[in-house]
């Protein structure tokens, strides 16, 4: 099965230049059900919202 968004090595930054996450790797598939669990202030929001993003754009362009 083709995922409906695959990911690789996606890596994010702080403005301060820390890092908030590097080289995730993930296939979304038809069905699947995303679930981003950490700490508290550990940017855990910042990552979904850019989770959202990447897989909102790949369904808009899927879709076309």
């Amino acid at each position: 099965m083709t995922p409906l968004l695959a990911v690789k090595n996606l890596s994010c930054v702080w403005p301060e230049g820390d890092p908030m996450f590097e080289k995730v790797n993930f296939d979304v598939n038809e069905g699947d059900i995303i679930v981003l669990q950490a700490r508290s202030g550990s940017g855990c929001v910042v990552s979904i919202l850019v989770s959202a993003v990447l897989i909102i754009t790949s369904l808009i362009l899927v879709s076309q």
